[in-house]
């Protein structure tokens, strides 16, 4: 199933706003470019509320501020490959922006990614 084939509740489709701090341009992380767009893609794909859904043939209950997805489709929103979206991952959980979580096994395997609505702080480099 690739990301386009992700149903998402009606109120998370269609045009909106997702706010940013701007002090996101002083973190460390920020520097990287992939890192950066990773950020950047899951700050508009994560969701607003709970919600279930199903995907990959898991049942997923989604909070606010996650988002559920398979690597080889955050690399392709990245327009990048597999190695290049797993080391953002990393960047960005390393730095404590992200946590996610393994769902399912093999051919299933998935990650719910949550967007930590309390990094800046954190992740800024010291000026």
């Amino acid at each position: 199933m690739s990301v386009l084939q992700f149903k998402q509740p009606e109120k998370v489709k269609g045009d909106g706003f997702a706010m940013n701090d701007r002090s996101i341009l002083k973190a460390d992380w920020y520097k990287n470019i992939n890192a950066r767009l990773v950020y950047l893609d899951l700050s508009l794909r994560v969701t607003h509320s709970t919600y279930k859904t199903s995907f990959n043939g898991n049942a997923i209950t989604l909070s606010a501020g996650q988002y559920v997805t398979k690597l080889e489709n955050l690399a392709k929103s990245i327009n990048g490959t597999k190695e290049q979206a797993r080391n953002a991952l990393k960047i960005l959980e390393k730095h404590g922006v992200i946590s996610r979580v393994t769902v399912g096994k093999q051919r299933n395997k998935c990650s719910i990614i949550t967007l930590k609505s309390n990094t800046l702080n954190n992740t800024l480099s010291t000026h």
